[in-house]
């Protein structure tokens, strides 16, 4: 066998190794990518203002309610803070649901980051 055969079969040994190996991380890859899109919709679900979830033990109390939407919660907090003129714009000046919710009284929250802080509402 000479030298020039010799490193024939390595490089060819090589390369089926390394389409082996490409194979499998190609598999891994595309697993990875199918499972991100699942978790996604399901993100997506839980994130739905309609998807009805379990509350924390301190917004059951305040709710009178297990279950709620965040839509509920919404609903039932906007009467309320029209009704003191807390809302300008899209902006709310927060009361005592601050606390609940991890923030400083009276402070003004944008009503897409509110939207964000309610998930804390919810096991």
């Amino acid at each position: 066998m000479s030298s020039s055969e010799s490193s024939e079969e390595e490089e060819s040994f090589n390369t089926k190794r390394l389409q082996k190996a490409l194979e499998c991380l190609y598999d891994d890859i595309t697993d990875s990518i199918h499972r991100v899109k699942v978790l996604r919709k399901k993100s997506k679900a839980i994130r739905s203002s309609l998807v009805v979830r379990e509350l924390t033990k301190e917004a059951r109390e305040i709710f009178n309610m297990t279950e709620a939407s965040t839509k509920d919660i919404i609903d039932f907090w906007i009467p309320l803070w029209k009704d003191e003129g807390r809302i300008t714009g899209r902006y709310i000046r927060l009361g005592e649901e601050a606390a609940l919710l991890g923030l400083e009284p009276e402070k003004k929250i944008d009503l897409y980051d509110l939207y964000d802080r309610l998930d804390c509402l919810f096991v």
